[in-house]
């Protein structure tokens, strides 16, 4: 027994000597690497040309056609975006090629959105559209039908202001689409907009697509003059013939779609479009507007209620539209003198 147990005190004694003057190794321990990956989003659109205008009016255009062009956007990226299309018109000579510009500035060919619910979201800004909402991305909405946008325009080649020096020659309408992350306010370093500043632009938009319809019916003679009857008969037949067109107007702020005439207001929220009568002056309308102007003069129930709606006054010589209230830094009067 004593033999043995120095030979377990030899081998300690040994091992302890062979570490002495190194380096110590120690016990230790690692995973696997944890890798952490981001891959970036995707920002891509496609755009389909659906409706086509018909051969007789590509070939054979004439003064008062109007025809309609369809545009799809898809969203075939990740991201949830905004998008803008950019139309541009420019005519030119016969042969398709050379640029032609006409002796005066009238615009004898217009463009305006359908009355449909797809293009009702699409505001105007001079040459470019904008659609209102958000459109979701693959990552959120893996079904395509839900990352759609559609733009369906009107385009009239005006009966009365095309004269003959427009005989033989050509129109084209370009349209480019862009489109712009919806996150991190990246619409404003690239747009430089808000999404604060579509309200804006829909009142615009609304004015704007409000007065060429007035202006069309009043080439066709169908706007009354205040002397042509009551105030609720003129203001009724001015809202049914609004309504008739097909066209849809939205409260950006409400989304009423309402058009309506004075004599309905206390019965309704809200509306697009409100039709009154003043008998004054356009002039004198706008000069004293708290006097004049609806609902500017009217009770403080209707200024609640009516934000964001577009205003048309019937004067004594002829059509005034505003915005209620004021946006931006002038209300921006669009005034339409009724035929002589």
């Amino acid at each position: 027994m004593q033999k043995r147990f120095l030979s377990v005190i030899l081998f300690l004694s040994l091992s302890v000597m062979l570490v002495t003057g190194s380096t110590l190794a120690w016990f230790t321990a690692s995973t696997e690497p944890v890798t952490n990956e981001f891959t970036a989003g995707t920002v891509k659109i496609t755009a389909d040309d659906m409706v086509a205008a018909p051969e007789f009016m590509v070939k054979n255009w004439n003064p008062g056609d109007s025809t309609v062009k369809e545009f799809v956007v898809k969203n075939v990226g990740t991201k949830s975006i905004y998008i803008r299309g950019i139309i541009k018109g420019q005519w030119y000579e016969n042969d398709g090629i050379t640029p032609w510009a006409p002796s005066t500035d009238e615009n004898v060919v217009t463009w305006i959105p359908m009355g449909d619910a797809f293009s009702q979201n699409w505001v105007r800004d001079g040459n470019t559209w904008y659609y209102i909402d958000v459109i979701p991305g693959s990552y959120t909405k893996p079904d395509q039908n839900d990352r759609l946008a559609k733009l369906a325009l009107r385009v009239r080649l005006d009966g009365v202001k095309t004269g003959n020096e427009y005989q033989g020659k050509t129109f084209k309408l370009t349209v480019v689409f862009e489109a712009v992350q919806a996150s991190h306010n990246a619409i404003s370093e690239v747009w430089g907009l808000s999404a604060d500043d579509f309200t804006v632009l829909s009142m615009q938009d609304n004015r704007q697509k409000l007065y060429q319809l007035l202006e069309t019916l009043k080439m066709q003679n169908k706007l009354p003059a205040t002397t042509s009857g009551t105030p609720d008969h003129n203001t009724g037949t001015v809202r049914d013939l609004i309504i008739e067109s097909g066209l849809i107007f939205k409260n950006p702020l409400s989304g009423s779609e309402l058009v309506l005439n004075t004599s309905q207001a206390g019965i309704n929220s809200s509306s697009a479009v409100m039709v009154s009568q003043r008998d004054v002056t356009m002039q004198k309308a706008i000069d004293n507007q708290k006097s004049h102007l609806w609902p500017i003069n009217a009770a403080e129930s209707s200024k609640t209620k009516y934000v964001g709606t577009i205003v048309v006054q019937i004067c004594k010589d002829g059509y005034l539209i505003y915005d209620y209230p004021a946006y931006g830094e002038t209300r921006g009067f669009m005034t339409l003198p009724l035929l002589p």
